[in-house]
């Protein structure tokens, strides 16, 4: 009988990161990995100067498909040098959390 971990670990391909339902091909590291991409601008509270944005990400994908990056350091994605502000690991998924700064 499969575990609820195991029918999770299945539906990450099968049903969100299809690219039919939730998911596209990025370029992230330098590769085409299928992922999900939640983008989001917003305006630091404490921000030093007026008209300076974050461009926070959130990208969802499968954690065998890339070595987990590290807090703090550098992400490309589709061209465009992100920080990443956390990883964690959810349901067979790294949930990235990335940012940068935007005019």
């Amino acid at each position: 009988m499969k575990t609820i971990k195991d029918l999770m670990a299945e539906d990450v391909d099968s049903v969100f990161l299809n690219p039919d339902e939730l998911a596209d091909y990025h370029n992230l590291e330098g590769q085409r990995i299928l992922c999900i991409v939640d983008r989001n601008l917003t305006t630091p509270a404490d921000a030093v100067f007026e008209g300076v944005f974050i461009n926070a990400v959130t990208i969802y994908v499968n954690k065998n498909t890339m070595r987990k990056p590290k807090e703090g350091a550098t992400l490309r994605l589709d061209g465009s040098m992100h920080i990443v502000r956390s990883v964690s690991e959810e349901g067979g998924m790294f949930v990235i959390t990335a940012e940068s700064n935007e005019k």
